[in-house]
């Protein structure tokens, strides 16, 4: 990137307010003594130390809390941003003279939640943690710091700054008192997606989705979170997301405006068409889980309308009508059923998971709560117990015991034959290996219904997706999909995890060395992707900057950083750098960003990598993976490109 680009960008990140390396915001340390770690996070190496009323240039700020300050020999370093104050101290403030008297004045809280600690410094033990509007009494003063005295009797210390003295602007109560549980309360979904959380914040982990006129219940509040019941299980949902009143959750649990049955897609990338024929014209695809509304039907096929506006006709075996069980027509090609693992005696509805059995292949296997190593233990089995798998995610299984507990298992310490008979196999460095989870290895890949080239393609599947490997006919793989989606894979387009790691790579399923193809672009942008994908697999964590764990403007600053460019370490950073290039115009390494994810506004930020992929830090559950610009929801969420080179 030339040199009139960079000022531009820093000229447009001055101009919004948001942080960059142009202009410094001059502070003072609020702290006895203060480390300077020399990254983002308490964990990083300490590169120097500050000193209460110590003055300091702040050069960038970050999401997270953590600023940038400079130090002497034109070195720089991190401290979290509560430990330094943007208002001139008084000359007592950095002094170690006691606390003066001071004439008793009413206060009162202005942050949400403020604490209260044991002496005037940050580094001081909390006391007790007081709630915005409630009212104090202010006894003593040192420096920046206030001794207070609540109307319950609590003393404590807080900086001057979290107080109004305004008594009609500080009786404003708090809002994030959590109320106790209640009778439940109906609620409706009124956005098109809306995830579920473990928690009352979108710091808290993805627990589930909802569409757009699910009806839920509310069981009790915490601030703008409400805790509900869903189908699904229990968890938190942005109160915003909620209709409350009755009338109009019908309606959107019914048609949401449009006269027809609430139905659901349940294959991934169906083709929506003008016609009720393969044979027709293509507007556009839908994706696993997209809520339509059935208007017509005429044979095998459905006439639907989209939360988009569009309007057109898509296979029958592909649609599923609210609260229904099974598909509104049954597809002509339905394979007839067999005694292999995931060939029960039902057939599969496209979309849905058809449950198969397998076995625990180690004593002590741990059963968690969700899918990944992070995830608490819920119970362990010991081998050869029986389960049966009735959801996937990732090289993940979710199983379920004959007693009726649930829990995830790693699909690579599953048995998905019976106990004595072999499991699928593949040849890794002249050995033959167990092959029982993988991730897919070239572009696109198709998935057909057999184990042959003759065989009806089910789907195609992207660079990088992962799969449980659960049978195999020849040199044919039988694999599941997080969507639940089952078919057939040459076992050379499957790279398993004891060839992965056998290989000795490092936290990714596909090597660095994957070609790419198919797709326009630099030299320098195809640089990019390749040092992006050496990445992929590798652990999401926020704040993360790499190289081992990354979020997602982590990922993209550091992989750019290789190259000699210097990105924003925000989202909306990252946005105002480069210049914008429509979707159409999209080339290998641009900067895709998406925003309404996990907040409002820009959001997430990843790395095109062609053929309608992009690579990015997805979340905690998935790491750094690879995903379809073109699926639901990061198409709903797309809000452009910049061109860094």
């Amino acid at each position: 990137m030339n040199n009139n680009k960079i000022v531009l960008a820093l000229a447009a990140l001055a101009l919004w307010g948001l942080p960059s390396l142009a202009s410094a915001k001059t502070g003072w340390v609020d702290a006895s003594v203060l480390n300077v770690r020399k990254s983002p996070g308490t964990s990083s190496e300490s590169v120097g130390t500050l000193t209460r009323g110590q003055k300091v240039e702040v050069s960038a700020f970050r999401e997270d809390r953590w600023c940038r300050v400079s130090l002497s020999g034109g070195k720089s370093g991190w401290v979290k941003e509560e430990y330094v104050r943007f208002t001139a101290p008084s000359s007592s403030s950095s002094s170690s003279s006691s606390s003066k008297s001071t004439k008793v004045t009413a206060a009162w809280i202005e942050p949400e939640i403020a604490n209260l600690r044991k002496g005037p410094d940050v580094g001081t033990d909390c006391a007790a943690q007081v709630k915005r509007g409630t009212k104090v009494y202010v006894v003593a003063s040192d420096g920046g710091w206030r001794k207070v005295k609540s109307e319950g009797g609590t003393w404590g210390w807080i900086r001057s700054d979290l107080l109004v003295t305004d008594p009609a602007a500080g009786r404003k109560p708090a809002s994030s008192g959590t109320t106790p549980d209640f009778a439940p309360v109906p609620v409706w979904i009124k956005e098109n997606v809306v995830n579920v959380r473990s928690g009352p914040s979108v710091g808290y982990s993805m627990v589930g989705q909802l569409t757009k006129g699910d009806k839920i219940y509310v069981i009790s509040s915490q601030g703008d979170w409400r805790k509900c019941r869903t189908p699904n299980g229990y968890g938190w949902v942005l109160r915003e997301l909620l209709e409350t009143d009755a009338h109009k959750g019908r309606a959107l649990a019914g048609s949401g405006g449009s006269n027809g049955d609430k139905a659901y897609c349940v294959g991934s990338s169906v083709y929506l068409r003008e016609g009720p024929s393969t044979s027709s014209s293509s507007l556009g695809q839908l994706r696993q889980g997209d809520t339509v509304w059935v208007k017509d039907e005429k044979g095998l096929w459905c006439k639907v309308a989209t939360l988009d506006g569009r309007s057109g006709w898509i296979a029958g075996w592909y649609v599923r009508r609210h609260g229904a069980q099974t598909t509104i027509a049954k597809s002509p090609d339905d394979p007839a059923p067999s005694s292999r693992a995931g060939d029960d005696e039902e057939p599969q509805v496209e979309g849905q998971l058809k449950p198969f059995r397998a076995w625990i292949s180690d004593d002590g296997t741990n059963v968690r709560y969700g899918a990944g190593t992070d995830r608490d233990v819920k119970f362990s089995l010991s081998k050869a117990t029986p389960v049966t798998v009735v959801d996937t995610q990732g090289q993940w299984c979710k199983v379920r015991t004959t007693a009726g507990n649930d829990g995830w298992a790693a699909g690579w310490v599953l048995d998905f034959q019976p106990p004595g008979q072999a499991e699928a196999t593949k040849v890794v460095n002249g050995e033959r290996t167990e092959a029982k989870a993988g991730w897919i290895n070239r572009p696109s890949v198709n998935v057909r219904k057999g184990a042959s080239t003759s065989e009806a393609v089910v789907t195609q599947a992207p660079l990088g997706t992962e799969v449980v490997i659960i049978d195999q006919k020849s040199d044919w793989f039988k694999v599941a999909f997080t969507d639940g989606t089952m078919g057939w894979v040459n076992q050379d387009l499957v790279k398993t995890r004891a060839e992965h790691y056998g290989n000795g790579s490092s936290g990714s399923g596909i090597s660095s060395s994957t070609s790419i193809t198919g797709s326009s672009g630099s030299g320098s942008g195809r640089a990019v992707v390749r040092e992006a994908m050496r990445h992929l697999g590798k652990p999401y964590v926020r704040g993360g900057d790499g190289p081992e764990v990354f979020d997602c403007s982590g990922l993209t600053s550091y992989v750019y950083r290789q190259f000699g460019v210097e990105l924003a370490r925000t989202t909306t950073g990252q946005y105002l750098q480069g210049r914008p290039v429509s979707r159409d115009e999209l080339e290998l390494g641009d900067v895709l960003v998406f925003q309404n994810t996990y907040r409002a506004g820009i959001s997430h930020v990843g790395i095109y990598i062609g053929q309608g992929n992009f690579i990015h830090a997805a979340n905690s559950r998935s790491g750094v993976k690879i995903s379809d610009l073109g699926s639901g929801y990061y198409a709903d969420h797309y809000a452009g490109a910049r061109r860094i080179f």
